[in-house]
């Protein structure tokens, strides 16, 4: 499945609404919608000392459809999580990094079942 130009917008205007509750004011944040991460449903990279960040859906997610990763409000939500944590994980040693991030994806499968209690989560998944 493809998502569409109308997905790309809501999962955009759910990001920002994320942004917005977590005052992550002090980004700038583009939004893209392309295949650059095929793996991934979305991906949201960040530079911690420029304060720029790129949150990307992907368009082609296979068979599979928005609701298998428990619907875009929850992508959005996940991807928002990965820019708060950013900070502290620009401290954590190179060495750390792998462990640092399945910690990152469980602690933010965790948030997402408590704002999203009837979604399927599987950030990191």
């Amino acid at each position: 499945m493809k998502t569409t130009k109308a997905q790309f917008n809501q999962f955009v205007t759910e990001c920002k609404k994320w942004i917005a509750v977590f005052g992550l004011q002090d980004w700038f944040i583009r939004y893209e919608h392309n295949d650059d991460f095929p793996r991934n449903l979305a991906m949201c990279t960040s530079w911690t000392d420029s304060r720029d960040a790129t949150i990307t859906l992907t368009v082609d997610i296979g068979n599979s459809v928005p609701e298998d990763f428990g619907g875009l409000g929850v992508v959005a939500f996940e991807e928002v999580m990965h820019l708060v944590f950013s900070d502290m994980k620009s401290l954590i040693p190179q060495r750390d990094k792998d462990t640092c991030v399945s910690y990152e994806h469980a602690v933010i499968a965790r948030l997402s079942n408590a704002i999203y209690p009837h979604r399927k989560v599987i950030c990191g998944k």
